[in-house]
Parts: structure tokens; C-alpha cells; sequence
């Protein structure tokens, strides 16, 4: 499993380290991932086969059939597998110059200067229904947990990180798309990169 990591000053305290990580995916959601991508897949495969058996001159062959089974569900595993693994690719590095997410398949490198922190906040998504994401373009989305690009309820781009919780830090770029990431604690990692904004301007 990847760490959550931050690299030197001004954030280098334990505390700040853990709360600015990003939230892990819940037990739900890997939940979620299983019966979607291995259980479900399965069930599915398994009754196709069993009407297929009762159709006349199939009776004969049932080998072939298990051993067909056997396959898609080795397939669905593996798969399940990997997908598990790679919501366990789910933090941020946060420096002195930039904040890297990584996030199952996708890993972006922002500069400090590309944030727009004036503007950035902390919102509660139940309250703020038009920064929910709501259709994905390149991402990848169990129940509770979302990864990857989406447009929001408002049409505007986001890049999104968040795992269960509706609290969120809502980060505006210069780049006419938004962060939205779901650290343990978004007011730290906000506080945090205003801090280092600070640092830098005083340069």
C-alpha cells in the first residue's frame, strides 16, 4: 500500500502528515468493488451456463461447462484483485512546490501557483449538491469512492479524489478545472498550502 508522504518544510510535522492524507476507500466501498467486478460477474456467468445446459445436446458436454465457468471466474477475480489494489493507490505528496495526487490509475503534479487558494474552501457536498460529481469522463467509481476525472452537477471539470464523507476541500486552478479531494482533516491541508503560498511569495 502506498503511504501518504509529505516532503520538507513547512509541513513536516506527524500531525499534519496524517491529516492532510488522503481518506482511504471504506470497507464499504471495497464491499462494493467485490460484488460488483466478482461476485455479481460470476452469479451472472453461472446461470448463463445453466440455461445453456438444458438445451437439448449440451447435456453431454459438462466438462467443457465447468471448466468454462472455472475460467470466468479466475478472470473476474484477477480483476477484482486488481482493482482492489489499486484503490489502495490513494494519497497525496505535498512539498515546498507543488501537491501530487495519486489515485488508482491517474497521477497529477500541480504547482502551488497553478492552485487558486484564495478561492479554494471546505465544503460539505450534501449542502453544496452542485460540486457532487455526477458523470465521469475518465474515472474510475465504486459506491463511496470516486477517482479520476468527472464533471460536477454545475458542468464544471474536476479532478477527484474522494472516498466516504461529505466533507471535502474544493481547489479552483488557473486552469478552468477544479481538485476536489478528501484528505483525513481539509482544513489542515488547506491551512497547509496557504502556508507554503505565504512562504513562497515572501521569497
Amino acid at each position: 500500500m502506498q503511504t501518504n508522504a509529505i516532503q520538507a518544510s513547512p509541513v513536516r510535522d506527524e500531525t499534519l502528515r496524517k491529516g492532510i492524507a488522503l481518506r482511504p476507500a471504506s470497507a464499504r466501498s471495497r464491499i462494493w468493488l467485490l460484488m460488483l467486478t466478482a461476485v455479481l460477474p460470476t452469479i451472472i456467468t453461472a446461470v448463463a451456463l445453466g440455461v445453456v445446459l438444458t438445451q437439448p445436446g449440451f447435456q453431454d458436454a459438462p466438462p467443457s461447462i465447468t471448466r468454462a465457468l472455472a475460467g470466468t471466474a479466475l478472470c473476474v477475480v484477477a480483476v477484482a484483485f486488481a482493482l482492489s489494489r489499486l484503490m489502495r493507490r490513494h494519497s497525496l505528496r505535498l512539498d515546498s512546490d507543488s501537491l501530487e495526487i495519486t489515485t488508482t490509475f491517474y497521477r497529477r503534479r500541480f504547482s502551488i501557483d497553478q492552485l487558486d487558494l484564495a478561492k479554494a474552501r471546505v465544503i460539505d457536498l450534501a449542502e453544496h449538491t452542485a460540486f457532487k460529481p455526477i458523470m465521469k469522463t475518465n474515472a474510475m467509481i465504486v459506491p463511496g469512492f470516486n477517482s479520476g476525472w468527472f464533471r460536477l452537477r454545475n458542468r464544471e471539470r474536476a479532478f477527484v479524489a474522494t472516498s466516504d464523507g461529505p466533507r471535502v476541500l474544493l481547489i479552483p486552478t488557473h486552469a478552468k478545472f477544479n481538485l476536489l479531494l478528501q484528505p483525513m482533516q481539509p482544513q489542515v491541508l488547506l491551512d497547509s498550502l496557504r502556508d507554503i503560498a505565504v512562504t513562497r511569495a515572501a521569497r
